[in-house]
């Protein structure tokens, strides 16, 4: 990720997890229970792996600091309106 710690630091950077779109069981199960979701917002869209969590219906988690530019510059900002599709039908693999 983006980090501050990891500058310069590339063993420790290389202990980072992957980047993972997070979201209920039902809103998976409502998309299809996809690999992998777009996640679209004023700034932009991400494609992400997905993967279930304990989290509310109607909710999306991303990791806000470690891809590109970062989640916040690239997507949307902290409780911002997205929208979320299975990628396996809006990208055609």
């Amino acid at each position: 990720d983006h980090g501050t710690m990891q500058s310069g630091e590339a063993c420790r950077a290389a202990t980072a997890r992957p980047a993972v779109a997070r979201l209920s069981e039902a809103d998976l199960a409502a998309l299809g229970n996809p690999e992998a979701v777009t996640v679209t917002g004023p700034r932009g869209s991400l494609t992400l792996p997905a993967a279930a969590a304990d989290l509310p219906e109607g909710v999306v988690w991303v990791p806000a600091n470690n891809m590109g530019r970062g989640v916040l510059a690239a997507l949307a900002g902290p409780g911002d309106a997205v929208t979320v599709a299975d990628e396996t039908v809006k990208g055609g693999h």
